[in-house]
């Protein structure tokens, strides 16, 4: 899927240990990842199973938030964020 947002992109986030340090070393607060979540450009699926790119612009700096979505449990898991250059 590219270019719309898939069915699970409004379950509730839950933010691995390896985002939250990336965040805090990127000076991204979680309204700041929730923003640029509900403005993603797309979603497009990985090479690895169940695993999606959001494509997401932020105070003019393109990012890139990785996502797992847990469907048994509705929930979205964000492995990490990073700026794309």
């Amino acid at each position: 899927m590219t270019g719309k947002y898939p069915s699970w992109s409004e379950w509730e986030l839950l933010l691995s240990s390896h985002a939250l340090k990336r965040m805090e070393q990127r000076g991204l607060s979680e309204i700041d990842l929730r923003t640029m979540l509900h403005s993603a450009s797309a979603y497009t699926m990985t090479m690895q199973r169940d695993r999606w790119l959001a494509h997401c612009n932020f105070q003019g700096t393109k990012w890139l938030v990785v996502l797992e979505p847990i469907h048994d449990l509705e929930l979205i898991t964000v492995v990490t964020v990073f700026p794309v250059e």
